[in-house]
C-alpha cells in the first residue's frame, strides 16, 4: 500500500511541473489552409487564420487568436501556428478554426465547414483547412503556364470506347468457347 502512495506521489510531482511548464509556454494550433482551385491570388492577397470561441449559439464568434499570412506569390497549402493561453480556454466551451483570403475588403475565398479543435477530444495539429471561391467573385487570371483542365468530354469518350471494346471482347470469347 506505501509503495502504491509512493508511486502516485512521484507521479504527480514528475508530471505536474511538465503540465505547469506547458502552460507557461503556451498552447497552440497548427496546420494548412488550402483551395482547390488552379489559381494564382492577387499580389495583394492575405491569408487569414482564425481560432473562435464558437460556444455561444447567438452572439458572434470570440477570436482568441489569430494570424495574417502573405502568401507571397506561393500555391496552397498555406502553414500556420496559432498560438493562445491556454488558462483561457474553458474545457465545457467550443473551438474552432478558420480561414479567409481577402485583397483588400474583397473576400476571395472562405472556409465554409467547422474545423472544431482543442477541446472535446479535438486535435491541435495537423488541421486541414479547405476553403471555397466566394461566389460572384471573378477569379484571379490564370497565369499561362498552367496547362488549360479541360471540359471533361475526352474522358467521356475514352469510357464508352473502353466499354465498347469490352463488350465486343466480351461477345467473341462467348463464340468461341461455344463452337
Amino acid at each position: 500500500m506505501l509503495k502504491r502512495i509512493l508511486f502516485v506521489l512521484i507521479v504527480i510531482l514528475v508530471l505536474f511541473p511538465a503540465a505547469a511548464l506547458a502552460q507557461q509556454t503556451g498552447g497552440k494550433v497548427t496546420g494548412t489552409a488550402a483551395y482547390r482551385e488552379r489559381i494564382t491570388l492577387p499580389p495583394s492577397a492575405r491569408v487569414i487564420v482564425e481560432l473562435q470561441d464558437v460556444s455561444l449559439a447567438d452572439a458572434p464568434a470570440k477570436i482568441i487568436a489569430n494570424q495574417t499570412i502573405d502568401p507571397a506569390g506561393k500555391a496552397p497549402p498555406y502553414p500556420f501556428e496559432l498560438t493562445y493561453d491556454p488558462s483561457k480556454i474553458i474545457e465545457q466551451n467550443r473551438y474552432v478554426v478558420r480561414s479567409t483570403i481577402r485583397d483588400g475588403d474583397k473576400l476571395l475565398f472562405t472556409s465554409t465547414q467547422a474545423y472544431p479543435v482543442i477541446t472535446r477530444g479535438n486535435p491541435t495539429s495537423d488541421i486541414e483547412i479547405l476553403m471555397q471561391q466566394v461566389s460572384g467573385t471573378p477569379s484571379p487570371e490564370t497565369p499561362k503556364t498552367m496547362p488549360a483542365t479541360g471540359d471533361g468530354g475526352g474522358l467521356l469518350v475514352l469510357a464508352v470506347i473502353t466499354g465498347v471494346v469490352l463488350i465486343v471482347g466480351g461477345l467473341l470469347l462467348r463464340r468461341r468457347s461455344s463452337a
